[in-house]
């Protein structure tokens, strides 16, 4: 099934920065688990750049898809290939804000750990 958000995620799981950047507003918000909040395209593309700099891969599993007065709620499955070959599944939950056609919300809520450990 295809989402507006489909592109978005495309891009992602290719860790394509450019295109994924490209897609969020100039003054988006992005929070990723308990880390501060990057603020502007910039910042988030920075800060991605560098995550998607400590794997190898990842590709999200879409679980369960909720709209609800302007906000849409993923529960997602997310594979991730680690720099040491192995894989850990993560679940976790994103809420996302769009202005038009991009984002300018993005709050991931994950436990991240098992990525690393």
């Amino acid at each position: 099934m295809t989402h507006w958000f489909s592109s978005l995620y495309a891009n992602i799981d290719a860790m394509r920065l450019d295109e994924f950047a490209a897609g969020l507003t100039p003054d988006v918000e992005v929070v990723v688990g308990n880390h501060p909040a990057m603020s502007g395209r910039h910042a988030a593309k920075e800060g991605i750049g560098y995550f998607f700099s400590t794997i190898q891969g990842l590709r999200h599993h879409f679980v369960n898809v909720v709209e609800s007065q302007g906000l849409t709620f993923l529960e997602v499955k997310v594979d991730y290939l680690r720099k040491d070959g192995r894989q850990v599944t993560i679940p976790a939950v994103t809420v996302l804000e769009r202005r038009g056609e991009l984002v300018k919300s993005l709050r991931i809520y994950f436990d991240v750990a098992p990525v690393y450990v």
